[in-house]
């Protein structure tokens, strides 16, 4: 059953646009990579401006970003209180943060091009790019010692957990697919697919975010059929992301800068945009209208296990015929993004 739900996901994968808020620069940097919030600071990875930096984000205007550390074109970054983890070539760097000089030591070495880092108690998972796979180490071993994880992935960039299940952004595959670490022999499987290189993500509830390049966009987690909604575009490389209450920091590459968003008023526009229309009747014997459309729209029917049953395009008050379809549920899915579902009688 569940893979069927995953194969109706990637069927029914469509995205929503919202009007934006216009975001606020926190800081200027150079080609800012990794980014993570503990505490009042918001620490982040320049790949070219000499290490690890942070910005206080509680300060009225947090526009300083103050070297911690300096190591050699890093990546993302992950913390465990006052230790900060940093991937960088074929290292895994730790710093305590709390020390009045701070000093990046090797945690382990030897991996090949790690970048997402995921802590789960003692043991941080480590996407290895360059290796398509995920492993882990036990942070509090003498000698850390990586052990494969999953194999067999596309260009892995970010990672992040949510209870037993460990999210993957793959930058290859065009997807975001998950992993339940709780098994001896997790096996992958796709959340959503389509989202153009997806480099970073991070959660805030049932809500997750992806940065892929130019655009920012959420799923939520626990649909069956996930929907795309883009957030934020027109972006210049965005590689990572956190939220801090109803703040989304994002870091630009391109455009050299940290910027933060204000989420509060999405669900107000998203909601608007989700009830714009209707199926009527439902359920129904032989034909359904669509209450709510301005213009003709493009749509394509299918039946509960994702095979497309018709196509075309209609308008207000026009009829889609369905007297020779099978009763059962079905589902209606526009070009503008709106799914919608309808029993057969």
């Amino acid at each position: 059953m569940k893979q069927l739900y995953f194969l109706i996901a990637v069927l029914f994968l469509s995205t929503f646009n919202l009007n934006a808020q216009t975001a606020t620069e926190v800081t200027y940097i150079a080609e800012p990579f990794g980014l993570k919030i503990n505490g009042n600071d918001l620490y982040i990875t320049a790949s070219d401006g000499g290490g690890l930096f942070k910005v206080d984000i509680s300060a009225p205007t947090p526009t300083t970003a103050v070297q911690v550390v300096y190591i050699n074109n890093p990546r993302y970054i992950e913390t465990n209180g006052n230790d900060l983890f940093t991937a960088s070539g074929g290292n895994i760097y730790k710093t305590d943060i709390s020390a009045g000089t701070p000093t990046a030591s090797v945690l382990v070495s030897g991996l090949n091009y790690p970048y997402g880092l995921a802590l789960s108690g003692n043991e941080l998972y480590i996407a290895e790019v360059y290796a398509n796979k995920i492993s882990k180490v036990d942070i509090t071993a003498t000698t850390p010692t990586p052990i494969d994880v999953v194999t067999g992935l596309n260009n892995p960039y970010d990672l992040v957990l949510e209870g037993n299940d460990l999210y993957i952004a793959e930058y290859g595959s065009n997807k975001v697919s998950k992993i339940d670490i709780s098994v001896s022999t997790p096996t992958p499987i796709d959340v959503v697919t389509g989202i153009s290189y997806p480099y970073g993500l991070t959660l805030n509830g049932n809500d997750l975010f992806i940065a892929s390049n130019d655009k920012i966009s959420k799923i939520d987690i626990t649909s069956t059929i996930p929907t795309t909604t883009n957030i934020l575009t027109g972006l210049q490389g965005c590689y990572e992301i956190e939220v801090n209450g109803n703040d989304l920091y994002y870091a630009e590459f391109r455009g050299n800068k940290v910027s933060k968003f204000n989420l509060s008023s999405l669900s107000v526009s998203e909601n608007t945009f989700k009830k714009n229309l209707t199926v009527l009747p439902n359920p129904s014997t032989d034909f359904i209208k669509i209450l709510g459309l301005t213009q003709k729209e493009n749509y394509t029917l299918y039946n509960i296990l994702g095979i497309k049953q018709s196509n075309g395009n209609m308008s207000l008050n026009e009829n889609i015929d369905i007297q020779n379809l099978s009763n059962g549920l079905y589902l209606i899915k526009f070009d503008n993004g709106n799914i919608l579902k309808f029993l057969k009688q």
